[in-house]
Order: C-alpha cells, then sequence, then structure tokens
C-alpha cells in the first residue's frame, strides 16, 4: 500500500482487509488497483474514492463516507453497504458519480449546495434505500455531465426512498417513481420524478349545455332524415 501526502493507494495485487475496523482518510483521496474488503467496517472522510481497472471493492455491509466523487472503472460490489455523499470540510463544490454502479442504500446529503453528477447515458442502480436531501433554504442539485444529456437513476420495486428539496436536471427515473409528492427545485427535465401535474380546464356549464343540446338535435334531424328515407323506398 502506498501512501502520499493527499491520496492513500491499494496497489494491484495488494488486498486492504478492513474487516469491522476503521480507515479514517483524514480528507486524502484513495485510488484502489487492488482490492479492498469491508466486512461491517467503515470508511470515513474521503474525499474522492477511485476505482480502477484492476481495482476491487468489496463494500459488504459497511459504510462508505465521502465528501468528493466516486470514480468506478473497476469492480464495485455493494452488498448490503451504505454509500454516503456528505458535506465534509474536504468537500468538493462539484461532486459526480462515474460509471454503471449498483448501490445498496445511496445517501447524498448537502446543507451547502455542493451538486452531484451522474454520468450521461449510464444507469445506477440502488436496492434498498435512496436519500437525495437538500434544505429548504438550499436544494440539492442533480444533474448529468456532460450538462444536457439524460442520466438514469433506477431505484428498484420494494425499495424505499426519502427525497426532498432537490434541484434535478435531465433525469430518467427507470425505476420506482421518485419523489411523488414533492416538486422539482430546479428547471431541468426530470422524467419519472415528482409530483404528476393534472391540467385542470375550467367547466363552462352554459357551452357544455350547448354541446349536448347541439349533439341531440342532430341525433333527432338524422333519425327523421332515415324515417323518411325508408318511407319513399
Amino acid at each position: 500500500m502506498g501512501n502520499a501526502a493527499t491520496q492513500v493507494t491499494v496497489d494491484a495485487a495488494t488486498t486492504m482487509n478492513i474487516g469491522n475496523g476503521e480507515l479514517d482518510l483524514c480528507c486524502a483521496d484513495i485510488l484502489i488497483a487492488g482490492r479492498v474488503e469491508l466486512a461491517n467496517g467503515k470508511i470515513r472522510n474521503a474525499r474522492t474514492i477511485t476505482i480502477a481497472p484492476t481495482g476491487t471493492l468489496v463494500a459488504g455491509n459497511g459504510d462508505i463516507e465521502i465528501g468528493g466523487s466516486f470514480q468506478n472503472t473497476g469492480n464495485f460490489q455493494a452488498g448490503a453497504s451504505t454509500v454516503r455523499f456528505v458535506d465534509l470540510p474536504c468537500a468538493v463544490p462539484n461532486r459526480s458519480i462515474s460509471g454503471s454502479n449498483q448501490f445498496a442504500t445511496l445517501i447524498v446529503a448537502s446543507a451547502i449546495g455542493q451538486s452531484l453528477a451522474f454520468p450521461a447515458g449510464l444507469t445506477q442502480i440502488v436496492t434498498t434505500r435512496l436519500e437525495l436531501n437538500g434544505t429548504p433554504a438550499i436544494a440539492l442539485p442533480l444533474l448529468g455531465t456532460p450538462a444536457g444529456q439524460p442520466w438514469n437513476l433506477n431505484l428498484v420495486p420494494g425499495a424505499t426512498q426519502s427525497i426532498s428539496n432537490v434541484a434535478v436536471a435531465d433525469s430518467i427515473a427507470t425505476g420506482q417513481h421518485l419523489a411523488p409528492n414533492d416538486t422539482n427545485r430546479g428547471t431541468g427535465s426530470a422524467i419519472g420524478w415528482f409530483a404528476q401535474v393534472i391540467l385542470e380546464v375550467p367547466l363552462n356549464i352554459t357551452a357544455l349545455l350547448t354541446i349536448l343540446v347541439t349533439l341531440v338535435g342532430f341525433g333527432n334531424l338524422r333519425r327523421r332524415y332515415l324515417h323518411a328515407r325508408n318511407t319513399r323506398n
């Protein structure tokens, strides 16, 4: 395992077994080129977690806390773990997720408006619980990268959700309907999100009666025409 001032590196062909313990990164990054295993353990105060193409993170029942980004080009095995994107002293303003990932519990929260960008064209799957929360004063921005391109979020049937004060752009919810009792604090496209808008058309009783009378009159006129034609024949 290599160690630098701002980055911990788990080298290829190396295994770090955290087990039921705790790895406090103290706002450093961690690059996983080998293998990291959690049982019921914790990774705390990570700025950015990068899983290299040769790397594997076996999360088990662990708890992973991130202030920056989660960059995965390797193998992430979620197990029954929790991944949290939270406000840390080392948090970066523009957080992101890369790759297609399956999370058990995914929590994204910010009281200072830190955004989280999702990769366009790819799907993030959540199998147990999804929590996305900003504050009434400052919404949590959730967007795609590159901007304007749709990204997918799949909360599977049976999983639970807690979503409030979010500003969503360019997202497609491909599983459960998300935040069905809430509204988008942003102006971007959000398909499969938020309360359904029901278009209410004012009912004009006079106009409706006029239409009904016209239809009834047309029906009577048609019957008289058919009767007269049958009589001539």
